[in-house]
């Protein structure tokens, strides 16, 4: 069923109620699934198009981007209460992507653009904010953190290091992309077992791996066995991990000289000894995890609407693509039903739109702050189907 808006969304008996689109035969509904159809499953507006026409809608691909980017403009403020949301946590995760954008002023259209995403590190507070750019510099990233003042992990971008701006943050360094380069070493050197190439590597990656299994061990125990507390997650992980990381600092120190020639070894190697501190720096954080995979799965969930979409016509689609990104891909980790979510803040969205900005508080309109009863509503109810036991 599909949820009513509240307040003034309230039609008078004798009228139908407002729609999104004024003075369209689009419902509501439809023009959700079309925003979903596109910034979700990735679909064109051309493939959006003809599904409909398969339905007995003749919609043209036009309508589709009209309605698209209304919904992106006046949804804008619900990203907005995102981002404000995501800023008020402990920790953050950072992440960007390419994005080609056509008719920028004063670019080519080859030329690369960016949408840069920041993540809710908090346990059972998911959430997800894009923006575009045409840079992904540390103006743009101050841009959009201000002066928030919580642990933030990034890859080793320059962008996001406090010597390049006044950040306030506290940066933490991603394992996984340290872990990857030596991997990448491992795979393109393909050295024999027992050559000090291997030797070298197999012990780096080892104890890369045997820290994450600290994490992993009493994460468990703290959010999921209720065994220990917060504070005792982070004094435990804090003890076994930072031996851990003694060794591995000795160990690439001490086998430095006996690589000084392996081009793939020493990348490795520099990355780790020139931010050592900052891989550490994680474990001052119970919400931080090794590495920054969170922010990479929602880049990747963005990617398959990028790869499909191609492009975005222009600046406004690329603003209208970060702004649906940031509803709908929140409201996924909310697991929310995307269609429902959506059709309710169109209506919402319609209600609201006679009241001046500043007085209309977006961040009711957030999966988290919805009324039990309807976040009940959109929650997505699934039915496994298993065989049966003989």
């Amino acid at each position: 069923m599909t949820p009513k808006a509240s307040g003034n969304a309230l039609s008078s008996p004798h009228r139908p109620p407002q729609r999104f689109i004024p003075g369209g035969l689009a419902g509501d509904s439809l023009v959700a699934a079309s925003l979903v159809d596109k910034f979700f499953y990735g679909l064109s507006v051309t493939r959006i198009s003809k599904r409909f026409r398969n339905l007995g809608i003749e919609l043209s691909e036009q309508n589709f981007a009209n309605w698209h980017l209304r919904a992106g403009s006046e949804l804008e403020p619900v990203a907005q209460a995102i981002r404000d949301f995501i800023l008020t946590q402990p920790a953050i995760n950072a992440y960007e992507s390419r994005l080609q954008v056509l008719d920028e002023k004063g670019r080519s259209d080859t030329l690369d653009s960016w949408m840069l995403v920041i993540c809710s590190a908090t346990p059972g507070k998911p959430a997800a904010y894009f923006q575009y750019d045409v840079s992904r510099s540390s103006d743009v990233f101050k841009g959009i953190v201000g002066d928030y003042d919580g642990h933030l992990q990034t890859d080793g971008y320059i962008g996001y290091q406090t010597n390049k701006q006044k950040y306030r943050f506290t940066p933490a360094l991603c394992a996984a992309h340290l872990r990857r380069k030596f991997i990448d070493a491992q795979k393109a050197g393909a050295y024999a077992e027992d050559s000090p190439g291997h030797i070298t590597l197999d012990r780096i990656i080892t104890t890369i791996g045997r820290i994450y299994g600290i994490d992993r061990t009493h994460r468990l125990r703290w959010l999921e066995e209720k065994s220990i507390s917060e504070q005792e997650f982070v004094r435990i992980r804090r003890e076994e991990s930072l031996p851990l990381f003694e060794k591995l600092s000795a160990w690439v120190r001490g086998r430095y000289d006996l690589h000084r020639q392996d081009d793939f070894i020493m990348e490795g190697m520099n990355y780790y000894l020139n931010n050592e501190m900052l891989f550490r720096s994680y474990l001052d954080c119970a919400n931080l995890n090794p590495d920054n995979s969170r922010a990479e799965r929602v880049i990747r969930a963005f990617s398959t609407v990028r790869m499909n979409a191609l492009f975005a016509g222009c600046p406004d689609g690329a603003d209208t693509l970060a702004a649906m990104e940031t509803i709908i891909q929140t409201a996924n980790l909310w697991d929310l039903d995307l269609y429902g979510y959506v059709t309710y803040l169109l209506k919402e969205m319609t209600a609201i739109r006679s009241m001046a900005a500043n007085s209309v508080d977006y961040s009711r309109f957030l999966p988290w702050n919805l009324p039990p009863g309807l976040r009940e509503e959109l929650s997505v109810h699934s039915i496994s189907i298993k065989k049966k036991p003989e």
